[in-house]
């Protein structure tokens, strides 16, 4: 009798565990345009929100999104943080390749979203001194931030990890995570 209520709690235990992994890799497509994104940048304008905008295909890229996920969003469960991971369609990625880079940002706070057409990418790229479309960026909204117009908000600090862009500092983790703390504050 014990052994059969081991063995049901230990696959109660796997069940529940199975039932709370972090749904991550599973992304929205955003070939119809950018709405859906623009729409959850907006319902979170009470919160900070942390948007990354990478390659799958990029390796500094997904170095990157593993230093958030794991120096910043695995560390602070904080309710009132929001990540946001945007996969472009830079260095040939294809939506195929989405769901591996989508594994890397486990936080069950992450909304992810594949921009197939690069149109969030351009959109930033008119905001960020970027050469271009916009990519391998990350960048913070303080709350009240809201995206009203036709390009995204400009952001309330940003980092990089591109070649040339000298007006923003290129990606420190532990740097990024002390403006999150901030503004959180």
């Amino acid at each position: 009798m014990q052994r059969s209520l081991f063995i049901a709690s230990g696959a109660a235990l796997v069940l529940g565990a199975c039932a709370h992994r972090p749904t991550s890799s599973r992304f929205e497509d955003l070939s119809k345009g950018g709405e859906p994104f623009r729409n959850a940048f907006n319902a979170a304008a009470g919160k900070v929100r942390i948007v990354m905008l990478v390659s799958p295909t990029c390796g500094f890229c997904l170095e990157g999104s593993a230093a958030v996920q794991n120096t910043i969003l695995a560390h602070d469960p904080s309710s009132d943080l929001v990540p946001f991971a945007v996969w472009v369609p830079q260095l040939g990625a294809h939506r195929q390749h989405v769901a591996s880079g989508a594994a890397l940002v486990t936080d069950h706070r992450a909304q992810q979203y594949w921009d197939a057409t690069g149109w969030l990418g351009d959109a930033y790229g008119r905001v960020l001194p970027t050469p271009g479309s916009a990519w391998d960026v990350y960048m913070l909204y303080a709350r009240g931030v809201r995206w009203d117009g036709l390009v995204p908000p400009k952001p309330t600090y940003w980092m990089h990890q591109l070649a040339g862009v000298t007006i923003a500092p290129h990606l420190d983790p532990t740097v990024l995570q002390q403006h999150v703390l901030q503004l959180l504050a």
